[in-house]
């Protein structure tokens, strides 16, 4: 559910924030942007490879799904601390990104905090920034549900 910009009155609130469908999808929307840009990566790299070999390109005579594939097994994507996040060969790699959400003055902002790597070896999966956390002052204790 998109608001067409030109609807915007500058007053909107995350009252009306759903949050259920929201978050799914900026997580289609990042997949989509990883899609995207590693087949960009991987264009890139086939088409730079014909041109240092002196190859006249001509995509519309040249273009070879099965050649861009070999190119695209090589892309590997990663986060901000260098942590390789996806590679087009293997496919997501197991992790999960950890999120502290911070609203403030209604707006939201997403920091990761921390990450889950299911396939490492134990004491070594959990990996939390303490000091990257933003708390909420107002409350002080967190609501249990039984």
């Amino acid at each position: 559910r998109f608001v067409d910009p030109k609807n915007c009155t500058g007053n909107e609130s995350l009252k009306s924030f759903d949050t259920i469908s929201e978050i799914k999808t900026f997580r289609v929307t990042y997949a989509v942007y990883r899609a995207v840009y590693s087949f960009a990566i991987a264009l890139h790299k086939m088409l730079s490879s014909m041109q240092l070999s002196g190859h006249q390109l001509n995509l519309r005579n040249d273009f070879q799904p099965t050649k861009l594939s070999q190119y695209f097994k090589n892309v590997h994507l990663q986060t901000k601390p260098r942590k390789k996040l996806y590679s087009a060969n293997e496919g997501p790699i197991g992790q999960y990104d950890i999120m502290n959400w911070v609203t403030s003055k209604g707006t939201i902002s997403l920091n990761q905090i921390g990450s889950f790597f299911p396939f490492v070896p134990p004491g070594q999966q959990l990996i939390i920034n303490k000091s990257d956390i933003k708390w909420n002052h107002k409350f002080k204790q967190v609501t249990c549900n039984e």
